[in-house]
């Protein structure tokens, strides 16, 4: 969850988890991330440090390194 965490610093976000579990094996973690103007549903899975996005113009799925910077 770590890169998920550093993602949020860099993007002025606070992380706001409203559950966990695991989904096929691998866990997951959900909420909101608070932005400054506006407030945007996630779900983040570790294996793939893969963070999705519910954003109003649609979803956006990014690939997070060790360090939270995106790499796809």
């Amino acid at each position: 969850m770590k890169p998920l965490v550093f993602w949020c610093r860099w993007q002025e976000a606070k992380l706001q988890i409203a559950g966990r579990d695991k989904e096929n094996g691998e866990k997951v973690v959900w909420g909101n991330l608070a932005f400054a103007e506006r407030d945007v549903a996630f779900k983040y899975w570790y294996g793939q440090q893969k963070l999705r996005l519910e954003e109003a113009a649609g979803e956006r799925v990014v690939i997070l390194d060790e360090m939270g910077v995106e790499v796809g």
